[in-house]
């Protein structure tokens, strides 16, 4: 009986890699910084809180797509086997949505700094 539970976590294992990506292994694209360059400290404050709300959001939904498909592919992998792949989403564009953003908030980010504007985090 425990070979056979050995056997299940051990095919089930590959089926997980198929899953959303973790937010936090999605790379940023760039962003480019002339689109803030012409911004004032002000409108560079209000689209710096946009868009760390956008991220947190974004990474929000993505770790719940993730969730959602390890549960599908550890459920449905054990009752059907490797057939689970066909269930899972795995990067949709939740990712690619989370990429841009997070271009965005590195691109205000080095804007900011370099104009020297204070900006307040919405999360702190």
């Amino acid at each position: 009986m425990r070979n056979f539970k050995m056997i299940g976590v051990i095919c089930a294992l590959p089926l997980l890699t198929n899953c959303a990506s973790k937010p936090g292994d999605i790379a940023a694209v760039p962003y480019p910084d002339q689109v803030f360059k012409v911004m004032t400290c002000d409108q560079i404050k209000a689209e710096y809180i946009k868009i760390e709300d956008s991220v947190l959001k974004i990474t929000g939904q993505q770790r719940s797509e993730r969730k959602k498909d390890q549960g599908i592919s550890l459920a449905t992998g054990m009752l059907l086997g490797n057939s689970s792949l066909l269930f899972t989403q795995g990067n949709s564009e939740t990712a690619s949505q989370l990429a841009l953003i997070k271009g965005k908030y590195e691109s205000i980010s080095r804007v900011s700094a370099a104009k020297n504007c204070a900006v307040d985090s919405a999360s702190e």
